[in-house]
């Protein structure tokens, strides 16, 4: 039997429990067992789960066996389990299932096994089908396991195996038997998994962690999967022939290459060029490329993985409708045969789970993006959704990490995304009690309900106050906000709140044993001014030592506050940004004390009154 070459290390772990499961028999320690001692406040556990693969030529054959444990009421959830697979065409099938609970009220001693009926097939997508069933009459301490056999044709990718689940897990193992003859790449992946792995070289083809934290609170990440301890496995060489099936990047993009080179053609695109209205200005006529193909070509909603593309050119502009792939490289097609200086850049949706440049495979895309490089900057662009966000806002799953580009060398870029920003004026007037704002927002911001309805905070409560006006109108990357209240009741005194306090408050870095880098949506700036209008009598209180700059380029974090007294009027400035998306998990430290000594700066009011 085929095993597989890894650089092991076995560290030894001291264990809480010593779960080795066999199908309906409980351990006195798994009666006993009521807290998970390194996450005390799970829910429900995984007491154990076993999963054995077995791969031959004529496909793959998987047993996986999970036993869990309610420890709380609230931990009745994960009695309802989902069993995913690929039914089209019989690609995948599940087979053998079977399910039983056992209740604490005698011991555990007779389970209710499920039937055959309260097992749900549902349809996903067309492509994917789904087991669902729900144990009964579940409650504190009850314990349940399910079994069954996962058969699939696919030799080349086999199931990945995950040790880390949105519950604690005591103890996981995964076994891998595989034909003579046939040797597969692993990908290792996770910090606990790979620090059991290393430093000692060993064959290896089973693999246990114990004491697995839950990944279900885990805060600011593209996608937890990107980071949780899984191992799965790529196809190197399948029969006597030794046929190699692992390429090199550049032997696939000269594939891709060559199936996307008939889209370049270019009288066709000459003839869609010709229906655009020309600009002597590149950036307008960059727009008006972009504008016509977005009124013109429809997405059919296929997300075909991998970088393939199913219709021709001509059938893509005859339909005038095509999937993620076919539309993207005809867009990229059209801004080249123009004259501008583009690349089409194959990405991973933050969704789907960051690129692996070490592993060689299309299937880690979702599809090309275009990048067209003019004015000094880069502009993205989806061709699938063109007129949600603000020009050169692509949506912003599209932005993780790096992107391939398509050319017959590897080429590896990151696309960057375009600042967001929000510029209010907030402007009150002390002696004739009305008080009103003007909201300039654009980028990502312009799809923020909040921000489309109130803009930022206002510095002053104005729960009271009577709206007079108010003027809302978005146009091309910017969202106009103009509103204006009357005071009603004389109020000799007011309060200067931070305008920005709510927005920075809702950061939290207090997280424990963090895995994973902080990933952020999207960078953005956001800037206040407060401008009341006052007299002579007027009088300002808590001024001194206001004016402030808190600055960490490498975090990608800026802060001000000050303050400008001037005849008749007292000027404030607030701003607060944010121009990194990722910030590695070993500045957790910095980034929560950047952020704890901001929060004393946010509880500084200034106090007007008058005399």
């Amino acid at each position: 039997m085929k095993k597989i070459t890894f650089l092991v290390c076995w560290i030894s772990l001291i264990l809480h429990a010593n779960f080795k499961p066999t199908w309906g028999k409980i351990s006195q320690e798994e009666k006993n067992y009521k807290i998970c001692n390194f996450e005390k406040e799970a829910n429900a556990v995984i007491l154990a789960e076993k999963g054995k693969m077995y791969v031959n030529y004529d496909g793959v054959s998987s047993q996986v066996f999970r036993r869990i444990k309610i420890l709380d009421p609230k931990g009745i959830e994960s009695g309802t389990i989902e069993i995913k697979f690929q039914a089209e065409n019989d690609f995948e099938e599940i087979r053998n299932l079977k399910a039983q609970v056992f209740y604490p009220d005698d011991y555990y001693q007779k389970p209710i096994t499920l039937s055959a009926k309260d097992f749900y097939l549902k349809d996903v997508t067309k492509t994917w089908k789904k087991y669902e069933f729900t144990f009964p009459g579940l409650k504190k301490g009850c314990i349940i396991e399910y079994q069954y056999t996962l058969h699939s044709k696919n030799v080349v990718f086999l199931e990945t195996w995950e040790f880390q689940h949105e519950i604690p897990t005591e103890y996981s193992e995964f076994n891998v038997e595989i034909e003579d003859k046939m040797s597969y790449r692993p990908i290792v992946q996770g910090r606990k998994l790979l620090n059991k792995m290393k430093n000692e070289k060993r064959s290896q083809s089973k693999w246990i962690l114990e004491q697995v934290q839950s990944y279900s609170d885990i805060a600011y990440t593209y996608n937890i999967r990107d980071y949780i301890n899984k191992i799965s496995f790529q196809l190197e060489n399948y029969g006597y022939s030794g046929t190699t099936f692992v390429s090199k990047w550049k032997d696939l993009l000269r594939t891709v290459d060559g199936e996307y080179k008939p889209y370049y053609r270019s009288k066709p695109l000459q003839e869609v060029l010709s229906k655009v209205k020309k600009s002597n200005d590149s950036l307008q006529y960059l727009k008006n490329i972009v504008q016509y193909f977005d009124s013109h070509y429809a997405w059919n909603s296929k997300n075909i993985i991998g970088a393939s593309l199913s219709k021709s050119q001509k059938e893509v502009l005859n339909f005038k409708k095509g999937s993620r792939s076919e539309l993207n490289v005809l867009l990229n097609a059209l801004i080249k045969e123009a004259g501008f200086k583009t690349d089409l850049v194959l990405i991973g949706q933050r969704y789907y789970g960051r690129p692996i440049v070490s592993y060689p495979s299309l299937q880690q895309f979702t599809g090309g993006l275009t990048v067209v490089y003019l004015n000094g900057g880069g502009y993205l662009f989806d061709a699938t959704n063109l007129n949600q966000y603000p020009f050169g806002y692509a949506p912003p799953e599209n932005y993780n990490y790096l992107g391939l580009v398509i050319g017959k060398e590897e080429k590896w870029v990151e696309p960057r995304m375009l600042l967001s920003e929000i510029i209010e004026t907030q402007y009150y007037d002390y002696n004739a009690k009305q008080y009103s704002k003007k909201t300039v927002a654009g980028g990502y911001f312009v799809e923020n309900e909040d921000v489309k309805k109130e803009g930022v905070k206002d510095a002053i409560d104005k729960e009271d106050w009577n709206k007079l006006s108010e003027e809302k109108n978005i146009k091309g990357n910017k969202i106009k906000l103009n509103q204006t209240y009357v005071i009603e009741e004389e109020n000799d005194m007011i309060f200067i709140q931070n305008p920005l306090a709510s927005l920075i408050r809702d950061y939290d870095f207090n997280e424990e044993n963090r895995f994973a880098p902080f990933e952020f949506e999207f960078p953005y700036a956001v800037e206040v001014r407060v401008i009341i209008k006052s007299s002579e009598s007027t009088k300002i209180k808590n001024s001194e030592n206001f004016s402030d700059k808190m600055l960490d380029p490498e975090l990608g974090l800026l802060y001000s506050q000050k303050i400008e007294e001037k005849t008749n009027s007292i000027l404030l400035n607030y701003k607060f940004v944010f121009y990194k998306t990722v910030i590695p998990e070993n500045k957790q430290k910095e980034l929560k004390s950047f952020f704890e000594k901001l929060q004393v700066k946010l509880n500084n009011q200034i106090m007007l009154f008058k005399e």
